[in-house]
């Protein structure tokens, strides 16, 4: 697949922080209760960011770390206000061309399965966040139901 991409013109746009926004946004649709979603959204995707900055510094990576969103209804509602908390974090956005440059995404790890976290894959899958993984963060979510 890597050939074929390369033969195309393409490559991997590959991401560090990974979370369940997808799963977030299920429960949110779901629930009709859109304001109840917003501090535990805000709050998951501060734990992600956390834990892969925290990945990234042990792994000795210092590089901009990309954040997967879907293009969904939670997302929709709230990214303004996630952008915003993480900046009143002290997180700082750049543009993604500049993110994209640095060595960390040229990077071709042979970990499968692909498609998580870059950090992840380099770290060889030995560390993980539960919130990494639906199941944790279905209790948060069905409390808000």
């Amino acid at each position: 697949m890597r050939n074929w991409l390369r033969a195309e013109g393409y490559r991997n746009g590959h991401v560090a922080i990974d979370g369940c926004d997808w799963l977030y946004s299920q429960y949110y649709v779901k629930s009709g209760l859109a304001a109840r979603f917003r501090e535990p959204y805000l709050n998951h995707v501060e734990r992600m960011a956390n834990f892969s900055a925290g990945l990234a510094d042990r792994l000795g990576i210092d590089a901009p770390l990309t954040l997967l969103l879907h293009y969904n209804a939670i997302n929709l509602a709230f990214l303004p206000d996630v952008i915003e908390h993480l900046r009143s974090l002290g997180w700082q956005w750049v543009d993604a061309s500049r993110a994209f440059a640095d060595p960390l995404y040229q990077k071709e790890p042979g970990r499968l399965p692909a498609g998580e976290s870059i950090l992840w894959a380099l770290d060889g899958g030995r560390e993980r966040h539960q919130g990494e993984q639906d199941k944790a963060e279905e209790e948060i979510l069905r409390r808000l139901l």
